[in-house]
């Protein structure tokens, strides 16, 4: 069976998505992993393959070639959007819309039926109780075998920090001027953000 994740735009959603997509893969599917830019840690992940987003005039072909599709809710997204209306039109049964959007109402979220996510447990969690009591797959794991180049030297910017700004839902953000703050706390610790 082939299969489609189209993954959230943030980067620990992507490596989350991977969770879902290796164990599809373990489960015999051939898996394409959708995201804007995880594709430049392509390397990491060989069994995986990792894509950029098409274009939305590529949607009905997509709808047609894979076997089932998954996608993270993102209303922020025009493509995604798109995707999970024609989607959901036209093949049903194929399309899982997965909506990890923290509510005190379990249900309220769009789609919730497709993955019964459980907002008081953390994302890969649902991840894999998705795998196991949606999909029925036989086998699970909260592992990725990751490929690590030999070149790469364990903390050689042991000091270097990454800041995330952004997310998929506006809800989620910090306002600039927290990161800026932030930034410069991380500075006078001696970090290098």
């Amino acid at each position: 069976m082939k299969a489609a994740i189209f993954s959230c735009k943030g980067l620990g959603d992507g490596l989350i998505s991977l969770l879902l997509s290796n164990n599809l893969y373990l489960n015999g599917y051939r898996v394409d992993t959708f995201h804007g830019s995880l594709d430049q840690m392509q390397s990491f992940f060989s069994h995986l393959p990792i894509k950029k987003y098409p274009n939305e005039d590529k949607i009905d072909q997509i709808l047609k070639f894979y076997d089932q599709i998954f996608v993270s809710y993102n209303e922020s997204s025009s493509f995604i959007m798109k995707l999970i209306k024609e989607g959901k039109k036209i093949f049903i049964d194929k399309v899982f819309v997965l909506n990890p959007c923290p509510s005190k109402k379990i249900g309220g979220q769009p789609y919730h039926r497709d993955a019964l996510f459980d907002p008081s447990i953390n994302m890969v969690d649902n991840i894999l109780l998705f795998c196991k009591k949606i999909l029925k797959l036989k086998k699970t794991s909260k592992k990725i075998d990751l490929k690590i180049d030999k070149n790469l030297t364990f903390k050689k910017f042991e000091k270097r920090v990454i800041l995330h700004p952004a997310s998929a839902k506006k809800s989620k953000n910090w306002p600039i001027n927290k990161y800026i703050k932030l930034a410069q706390v991380l500075k006078l610790k001696g970090y290098d953000p």
